[in-house]
């Protein structure tokens, strides 16, 4: 509902291969049951859909990636439940 108050087609999700084996909603047949219900609810003149780049990458490849991008990874943080802007050291993230 926040995506389609704003206007916007597109809900960006950085889920990774590695993550499938763990999580549900990691899994393509999950984005794929999700952007049926968002061309369902959108306006099919210009459909919201979940994007998801990194979906067929692994977690290595997403930092290679990052790194050929000269990403500053100290920035980025991936963690379920930081403690403050530090990963938690426990999660499956």
């Amino acid at each position: 509902s926040y995506a389609l108050a704003k206007k916007t087609n597109h809900i960006y999700m950085a889920m990774n291969a590695d993550d499938r084996y763990n999580f549900a909603d990691c899994r393509p047949e999950w984005v794929a049951a999700v952007n049926r219900v968002l061309a369902l609810q959108s306006d099919p003149a210009n459909p919201m859909a979940l994007q998801t780049p990194f979906l067929e990458f692994s977690k290595s490849q997403v930092v290679e990636l990052a790194i050929q991008l000269e990403v500053d990874l100290s920035q980025t943080l991936s963690c379920y439940q930081p403690i403050g802007y530090e990963a938690c050291g426990t999660c499956q993230s």
